[in-house]
């Protein structure tokens, strides 16, 4: 399950009176947005929240289904291979790269192996993109994806030795 939620609060005046001396705001204090007498913009503060599940999850529970999420154009992955075992990583990993073909994905990770195929891959430092381009080329400059990918990889190539010599 995921929830998506949004706030609205307007903490100052300043916007709302700006927007009533253009004559901007609707007199009568209506939104009227498909409306042919629509008269202008209200203000308002909320909040909204979407829950997001599986739809054999959804029927389950008895929940009230409003929508469908069917074949995005976009996929935002947030660390998808964060917990997983090696194995069940790969099988994910073809996944994506079978959907990739498709639809744009966007994948937040720590876990470089989990990019090493993308088009385009943009390393962020301090909040900062600090090295763009592909694997083969970020590799190549020896910058910090670089130097994320050899520790990395130097930790996949000692993980085995470790259980054996705990074994």
């Amino acid at each position: 399950m995921a929830l998506a939620a949004g706030v609205n609060l307007i903490l100052s005046p300043d916007l709302s009176i700006a927007f009533a001396r253009a004559g901007m705001l609707s007199p009568d204090g209506h939104s009227k947005g498909f409306d042919a007498a629509a008269n202008g913009y209200v203000r308002g503060e909320g909040c909204g929240v979407v829950v997001l599940k599986r739809l054999s999850d959804a029927l389950r529970d008895g929940d009230n289904v409003l929508a469908l999420v069917r074949d995005p154009a976009v996929l935002l992955l947030d660390e998808p291979t964060s917990a997983l075992d090696a194995a069940t990583e790969a099988a994910l990993a073809e996944t994506i790269a079978r959907l990739a073909r498709t639809r744009t994905v966007i994948t937040v990770t720590h876990r470089l192996a989990a990019v090493r195929h993308a088009d385009q891959i943009h390393v962020v430092d301090q909040g900062q993109i600090v090295e763009q381009g592909t694997h083969r080329d970020l590799v190549k400059r020896s910058g910090l994806y670089a130097k994320l990918w050899r520790t990395q990889v130097l930790e996949r190539r000692r993980a085995p030795r470790k259980r054996e010599q705990k074994a």
